[in-house]
């Protein structure tokens, strides 16, 4: 899903880049909807400035890779060990990154 707010996507893209995560969230706000893809980024971006909304955030990640790709158990299982992983090994990102490039 990309967004149809009134915010152009660059915009919203920009502040993925750059930060900070308060910036990101309104815009995300403003646009109403995000894709999976760029959800994730946003949680990537929790884990990096220690957001204690990370879990919650992981949750609803989750909840969308499975209602919204063709997600099998062992898809959930890996996502779910690198956002374990992700908060003290930034690395663990690209184990997500790869699976959402490849079910969505």
């Amino acid at each position: 899903m990309s967004g149809s707010g009134s915010v152009p996507y660059p915009v919203f893209a920009q502040a993925l880049e750059t930060g900070p995560l308060r910036r990101v969230e309104n815009i995300a706000k403003q646009m109403g909807s995000v894709r999976l893809t760029d959800a994730l980024r946003i949680v990537e971006l929790m884990a990096r400035e220690g957001d204690p909304r990370y879990e919650r955030a992981v949750e609803r990640w989750i909840t969308r890779l499975e209602t919204e790709t063709d997600a099998d158990p062992e898809d959930v299982e890996i996502a779910e060990a690198a956002f374990i992983a992700l908060p003290t090994r930034p690395e663990a990102i690209g184990a997500v990154k790869a699976l959402t490039l490849r079910l969505a």
